[in-house]
């Protein structure tokens, strides 16, 4: 089960520090998600 979730606390912090260029990338692929496992 936890192999099928993100890490949303890395997700969260590299969403913070990228914004707004992370709100594009995850509209354009929300499969970039996935990296954070």
């Amino acid at each position: 089960m936890l192999a099928d979730n993100i890490d949303v606390t890395s997700f969260m912090v590299w969403f913070i520090e990228n914004y707004p260029n992370s709100l594009k990338i995850m509209k354009d692929n929300p499969d970039y998600q996935w990296k954070f496992k």
